[in-house]
């Protein structure tokens, strides 16, 4: 929707964990929101995935009217049984660092972290137009006027370098004694790519469908929805997840942490609160695209360039959901993006002592009870 030509600048002051801080790249590399700055001589594919590319200058939205569709659960969810239900939700504020961390160590095993990409080398030059955050924004508008805008940019400054980052890796890792070029795609690579959606709009099912799916070997592996800022209020998330560890971290025992209680809801409630709407909106993207018990799609990523926020389903805790810290749009990266990823094609995991464990005797003892609560309000119940 365009209004008037009133200009509201994206804000970058949204708080950010500290784990968040990136390596800032020199000033005289700074790029503005159109992303035009020149790379004269060598950088490491390092360098290149750690920019950001914000850093310097920030997109502006057309006005306060711009915004996004956020649905309300649709019958099928409204009626879903309780092993389909989202009923417990906190934070790991370590996600992302942990994914990094595991990625750069993957990136360092196969000498690519240090490899000089010179742009007066054609073949050089291809990679870093394909994953530098420079080379990437050109054509991006600097005024956003619709989702469809803030998704060009989410998607040329992260999601398509991580991929291609991702590929590399791949090509690397399954290099044969023959040279390979730097720039060569196995099978495999080529199996990895982000599409908009799958399947067709229509159908009890037509409302639960992604902005985007990480696919792999034929798999669904992450869901990835993309919204304007007017429509997810980034200060309205950094509430829920800043009460999210506060209620954590009050309910932390030798026996592990208790997560927030998520009301569903009957199927004769409404959902009026937006924030709730998005939560529900991603968890039934993901829990509707299970294989199985034994398949579970894992991962999703929540996005309106201003801040991101990526989710990750425990599959030996059904019905629980982690949120991570949010990732303010001016330290984001491709790399951050490009480990969240790899963990879910499985390039990287999260070994055990990774995930927090639960208080499962106090869950399932609260669950009981809460069950006899009468008009219990949905959403997240941070008692």
């Amino acid at each position: 929707m365009v209004g008037n030509a009133t200009q509201h600048p994206l804000s970058p002051t949204s708080p950010t964990d500290a784990h968040f801080a990136s390596i800032r790249p020199p000033a005289e590399l700074q790029a503005d929101a159109y992303g035009h700055i020149p790379i004269d001589g060598p950088v490491t594919l390092l360098r290149c995935i750690i920019t950001a590319p914000y850093s310097g200058g920030l997109p502006t939205m057309w006005n306060a009217n711009v915004s996004s569709s956020t649905r309300a659960p649709i019958d099928a969810e409204r009626r879903a049984s309780v092993d389909k239900q989202l009923r417990w939700l906190t934070c790991l504020d370590t996600l992302i660092p942990l994914a990094q961390d595991k990625l750069l160590a993957k990136l360092d095993q196969y000498q690519l972290l240090d490899r000089k990409l010179d742009p007066n080398d054609p073949r050089d030059a291809s990679v870093l137009h394909a994953i530098h955050p420079f080379r990437t924004a050109h054509g991006l508008p600097p005024t956003l006027y619709s989702e469809a805008d803030s998704t060009s940019h989410i998607n040329a400054r992260f999601i398509w370098p991580a991929i291609h980052l991702l590929r590399l890796l791949l090509v690397e890792m399954k290099r044969s004694d023959a040279p390979m070029a730097f720039e060569s795609y196995t099978t495999s690579a080529k199996d990895l790519f982000v599409s908009s959606s799958e399947g067709q709009r229509k159908g009890h099912n037509a409302e639960n469908i992604p902005d985007g799916i990480l696919r792999y070997m034929l798999r669904n592996l992450a869901v990835l929805e993309w919204k304007t800022e007017n429509a997810l209020k980034t200060h309205d998330f950094n509430d829920l997840i800043q009460r999210l560890v506060a209620h954590a971290a009050s309910h932390q025992s030798d026996s592990g942490i208790v997560p927030a209680r998520v009301e569903w809801g009957r199927s004769t409630q409404s959902v009026s609160e937006s924030r709730t709407k998005i939560i529900f909106q991603v968890w039934s993207q993901m829990r509707w695209r299970d294989c199985g018990a034994d398949e579970q799609l894992q991962f999703a990523c929540l996005s309106s360039l201003q801040a991101t926020y990526f989710f990750y389903r425990p599959s030996e805790h059904q019905g629980a959901m982690f949120i991570s810290q949010p990732l303010n749009i001016v330290d984001a990266t491709v790399l951050k993006f490009a480990a969240f990823f790899a963990l879910a094609i499985g390039l990287t995991k999260l070994d055990e002592q990774d995930i927090p464990s639960m208080n499962t005797a106090y869950m399932n003892e609260f669950d009981g009870l809460y069950r006899h609560i009468p008009s219990r309000p949905i959403g997240v119940d941070y008692v």
